[in-house]
C-alpha cells in the first residue's frame, strides 16, 4: 500500500520554490520526488520502492528543467533511477543510492542540459557492492507537465 508521510514539509507558493524535510515516501508509482520546472531541495528524506505508471519513469528523486538540491537522503528499489535530472542542475551531498538499475541519470531538455554537483558523502551500490555515484545519460523520458 502507497505510503507518503511528511514530519515537516515546507512549499512557498510566492517565490515557486519547494523544500521537503524529514519526510519518508514507500511505494510511489512513477516518481518518490518531483521536482518540475519548480526549484527545491530535500533534506532527510528516504525514499523506496518507486514504481514506474503505466510502464513509464520509476525514479526515486527527479528534477526538470529547474535547480534542485539533495541532501542527506536514503533512494532505493526505484524501479528505473534513484535520481534523475532532466535540464536542470542537481547538487547532492550525503546520499544513499542503493538497489536502483541506474543510479544516476541525466539527460538535456530542450535547450537546458542537465549538470551534477557532487558536494560528497555520496554512496552508490547494493547490498554490499558499492560504486563510485555517476551520472549516465541512459536516454530516459522525462516527465510530461501535468495538466489540468
Amino acid at each position: 500500500m502507497p505510503t507518503a508521510t511528511a514530519h515537516e514539509t515546507i512549499s512557498d507558493h510566492a517565490s515557486g520554490s519547494a523544500q521537503v524535510l524529514r519526510a519518508h515516501a514507500e511505494s510511489c508509482q512513477g516518481f518518490g520526488l518531483l521536482f518540475f520546472d519548480t526549484p527545491g531541495s530535500a533534506s532527510e528524506v528516504q525514499v523506496t520502492a518507486v514504481s514506474a505508471a503505466t510502464e513509464r519513469y520509476g525514479d526515486g528523486a527527479t528534477a526538470v528543467v529547474s535547480p534542485v538540491e539533495l541532501h542527506a537522503m536514503v533512494i532505493a528499489d526505484a524501479q528505473r533511477a534513484g535520481a534523475a535530472t532532466f535540464g536542470a542542475p542537481l547538487s547532492l551531498q550525503d546520499i544513499v543510492v542503493s538497489c536502483n538499475p541506474i543510479d544516476i541519470n541525466g539527460e538535456s531538455h530542450g535547450m537546458a542540459s542537465y549538470g551534477l554537483d557532487d558536494r560528497g558523502g555520496n554512496r552508490c551500490g547494493c547490498g554490499a557492492e558499492e560504486r563510485e555515484c555517476k551520472v549516465q545519460s541512459a536516454g530516459l523520458e522525462p516527465p510530461s507537465p501535468l495538466t489540468e
